[in-house]
């Protein structure tokens, strides 16, 4: 890569990165988020071979694409993975139920949740 290239670079993602990122912090509602999924859709979409290819006026349009990609990926990842939650971290009192129907519910909820029925 030559110095002008990265210029070209440089100047790309300082035309365009505001939209981006403002498109990208509408889709996921977290600052640290928008950042990473940001440079990472700037990092694929250059690295895209026929990137040359588009026309300037295109480049937001793609990059919104890349960055919608990377997005649905990680919403996949984090449903597979699903929520993870610290059992620990409840307050005793706010776990503790006087009616016995009460926790055989909360079980048979549990139950069903983990797919063990």
């Amino acid at each position: 890569m030559n110095k002008g290239d990265l210029k070209s670079i440089e100047d790309i993602c300082e035309q365009t990165w505001k939209p981006l990122y403002r498109y990208i912090y509408y889709k996921v509602q977290n600052r640290e988020e928008a950042e990473d999924i940001t440079q990472e859709t700037y990092v694929k979409s250059l690295s895209y071979p026929k990137f040359n290819k588009i026309e300037f006026k295109e480049y937001i349009a793609f990059f919104k694409i890349v960055a919608m990609n990377i997005i649905k990926d990680r919403w996949r990842q984090n449903k597979i993975r699903g929520t993870n939650i610290n059992i620990d971290s409840i307050a005793q009192n706010e776990a503790s139920v006087d009616d016995i129907s009460d926790i055989t519910a909360q079980q048979l909820f549990i139950t069903k949740a983990r797919g063990n029925e």
